[in-house]
């Protein structure tokens, strides 16, 4: 995800984010999302840190219109169930863009 920070435009909007702090434009955004640490987003509390007790897919059985290759573009969709250990529960719905790009072989 951060690479795409360095080469290019990013779109990542956090699951438990609102307001003017929706979608991360830098990557130290996203990262702080992630694993808190940056005075300018005094709301994150970290998500990989918390104490997850279960995670899984939404779906068990996944359908040809959740993924679509188009040339050096893929797309796939689909949902989280995730479960805190205060046994909140939440259903994440994503969305992946993947752009193949050409990888330089060093010498």
């Amino acid at each position: 995800m951060t690479d795409a920070y360095d080469t290019g435009r990013m779109f990542f909007k956090p699951t438990l984010t609102q307001d003017e702090q929706t979608f991360r434009k830098t990557k130290n955004g996203a990262l702080t999302y992630f694993v808190v640490g940056d005075p300018d987003f005094p709301e994150d509390k970290g998500f990989a840190l918390k104490p997850w007790v279960e995670c899984g897919y939404g779906k068990k059985e996944r359908g040809p219109d959740e993924a679509m290759i188009l040339v050096n573009i893929g797309m796939d969709r689909g949902q989280f169930n995730l479960r805190a250990k205060t046994v909140i529960r939440f259903l994440l719905t994503r969305l992946f863009y993947f752009e193949r790009q050409k990888i330089s072989k060093p010498n």
